[in-house]
């Protein structure tokens, strides 16, 4: 199991709809929007390959401006 926590900035003014795209996301937590345009997320999977591809996908949104690993706990 990998567990990472992300956080996504945003342009500020796609905060809502950047929101709503990673909600949908399987796997997906959002805990938290911090500054106005930062979305605190949780991803719960399987292994690393399956985190880069969720990350590469959260990255790949329309407002997205960067995404940055806050937290990363990998268990067997």
């Amino acid at each position: 199991m990998v567990v990472t926590g992300l956080v996504v900035k945003t342009a500020p003014e796609m905060l809502k709809e950047v929101f709503a795209a990673i909600e949908n996301l399987n796997k997906v937590s959002i805990t938290r929007i911090m500054n106005g345009n930062k979305i605190l997320v949780i991803i719960d999977l399987e292994n690393k390959d399956e985190e880069a591809a969720v990350s590469e996908e959260i990255k790949q949104i329309k407002g997205v401006i960067s995404i940055s690993f806050a937290y990363h706990h990998v268990e067997s």
